[in-house]
């Protein structure tokens, strides 16, 4: 810090020439004659004192900061780290992007809320491509947003009914060539300490949905089963992809790196009639009615066409059931029932239970096809014993 201290303790002497140009000898220069005043630099201010970070008042060891990110931050004396204001450090964990891939078809009404906020661009069935996005904080002070209520950087969903960060990640479908194939999506976020991840974290979580951030040392872990954790392929021919994501892509938030921010996987879309049977065990873990993978097939179960039945756990409601089982019934002519194939399926509409129902319109073949499965992949089989009525 530079002290403006001005000592002059010389007299300054000018020679002068006579305008006859005769030597008028040398004279003293009352102009010359002044000392220099002497100023006096202000103590340094104290650690936590409000400051200007235009100015250089802070003492050594520390500098003018502002707490990231809130908005009512006021800039404070504070003590550096290897020379620098502590500030988050934010990245894209690219093993969990890889490992969590995972493909799932979803029926989406026309006033769905993905629809609302870009993540679709249209209703029906769609075939959806699901990862986890982890992003740990791997700075040296938290990412604090405080109160989304009372920060401009975040909205509130009518159609989710909670505050959402926008364009906290950005996820792309590129081709060989680094072309985008699918439609991105800007992800809007509830940022939280969803897990910690470095050995130094502090204990306990301090941010959720109500009090957003995440602190140094934690990550938060957005699940490829929550809405618009997805890119659509449902139009994206067979080949082999980079899923492409970007966290902080537009510079919102102050880091000490930037160039941690993005991840990559790679992933082989099939044509949806070379797909495996949805009898094959999962590839990664996923979860849910909807999903094409780890179901049993318990057989064929004949009908009155055009007639309304029901598939249930032997017993209905009150029936025998284990677990937390989940049924899909198909149209048992030559249908390899993926879940956008299916006539109806459930998880455990009967409320008192975990057993499923399913109600649906006997085909015109005379003939549906049931599966069950547990509605975790992870979880292996559930026990229901089937029956149609």
């Amino acid at each position: 810090m530079p002290l403006v201290l001005v000592l002059s303790a010389a007299v300054l002497f000018a020679c002068h020439t006579n305008t006859d140009g005769s030597n008028g000898g040398t004279n003293q220069d009352s102009t010359s004659n002044t000392q220099d005043s002497q100023e006096s630099a202000p103590p340094p201010l104290a650690l936590g004192a409000a400051c200007d970070p235009a100015a250089d008042l802070c003492g050594t060891g520390s500098a003018c900061c502002t707490e990231c990110c809130e908005t009512t931050n006021t800039p404070v004396c504070t003590t550096t780290i290897n020379d620098a204001c502590p500030l988050p450090d934010l990245a894209a964990d690219q093993a969990r992007l890889q490992d969590g891939l995972v493909e799932q078809w979803q029926y989406f009404a026309d006033d769905d809320c993905a629809i609302a906020e870009g993540c679709i661009l249209t209703g029906g069935w769609r075939r959806l491509l699901e990862f986890d996005l982890t992003t740990p904080n791997y700075g040296t002070a938290d990412l604090k947003f405080g109160d989304p209520t009372n920060n401009p950087l975040f909205h509130y969903s009518d159609c989710h009914q909670h505050y959402h960060f926008d364009g906290y990640a950005k996820y792309t479908l590129l081709d060989s060539g680094g072309n985008e194939t699918a439609e991105g999506h800007k992800q809007a976020f509830c940022l939280e300490d969803f897990e910690p991840w470095t050995s130094d974290a502090r204990a306990h979580a301090r941010y959720n949905c109500n009090n957003q951030g995440i602190s140094k040392g934690w990550a938060d872990t957005y699940g490829g089963y929550l809405p618009c954790q997805w890119i659509d392929i449902t139009d994206v021919p067979a080949g082999t992809y980079t899923v492409h994501a970007a966290v902080n892509f537009e510079g919102i938030i102050p880091e000490l790196d930037y160039s941690n921010n993005t991840a990559d996987a790679t992933y082989t879309v099939v044509d949806p009639e070379d797909l495996p049977a949805v009898t094959e065990p999962c590839a990664a873990h996923t979860d849910g009615e909807t999903r094409d993978c780890g179901w049993t097939d318990v057989g064929n179960y004949a009908c009155t066409p055009g007639a309304p039945i029901t598939s249930a756990c032997s017993g209905g409601c009150d029936g025998t059931c284990a677990g937390d089982p989940v049924m899909r019934v198909c149209d048992g002519a030559d249908n390899p029932c993926y879940s956008y194939l299916a006539l109806g399926s459930d998880d455990d509409s009967c409320g008192t239970t975990n057993c499923p129902v399913v109600s649906v319109t006997c085909p015109a073949g005379g003939v549906v096809t049931v599966l069950t499965a547990s509605w975790k992949s992870a979880d292996g089989p559930a026990t229901c014993d089937p029956v149609v009525e």
